[in-house]
């Protein structure tokens, strides 16, 4: 049980009595944490405060659920952490190419003659490949959370990064 679970408690037990007043103290207590949570989870660091601020507006909204005996406290990360993976699903990849190349070109440095010819590369991949590339590589994501966005299995995200990175670096040595 968390440390803070001592302080988070007895403020959501009074916020669920009716106390709208602790609702401040809440914020107080546990905005600092809980954006630290939400960094943790969020692919866009940008949208960190608005995750803290819409997962307290759930938590008060459901706060006549929360059960006394658990840890408020965790029961608040949790809410962040499913706020920032939606959050991460709503994000549609906006950047170009051209920002992420100097990631990817820096794991295939030996065969790249010039940016343009990777971007060149990159262009020809489908949507979705270079979805994966840029979750990889520009984002550093995880496989597993390259998968959930990209609403396929962390296997084949994995399978598809190799078979991609070995067919740029093919292309790319040919020329």
């Amino acid at each position: 049980m968390s440390q803070l679970r001592k302080v988070v408690n007895p403020i959501l037990r009074a916020i669920k009595e009716g106390n709208e007043s602790k609702k401040h103290n809440l914020f107080e207590e546990t905005c600092n944490h809980l954006l630290g949570v939400a960094s943790r989870y969020a692919i866009n660091k940008d949208d960190c405060e608005d995750i803290v601020l819409d997962a307290y507006m759930k938590a008060f909204r459901y706060v006549h659920s929360f059960d006394e005996k658990a840890d408020g406290y965790n029961w608040l990360c949790k809410i962040v952490e499913n706020v920032a993976r939606d959050y991460n699903k709503k994000i549609t990849i906006t950047e170009t190419l051209e920002d992420f190349e100097k990631e990817i070109a820096f794991t295939m440095s030996p065969g790249i003659e010039t940016k343009a010819d990777l971007n060149q590369e990159l262009l020809k991949l489908s949507a979705r490949d270079q979805q994966i590339l840029y979750l990889r590589f520009w984002e550093g994501l995880s496989l597993e959370k390259v998968g959930e966005i990209v609403g396929v299995s962390k296997s084949y995200v994995h399978k598809r990064e190799c078979q991609l990175l070995k067919l740029l670096k093919n292309n790319l040595s040919k020329e």
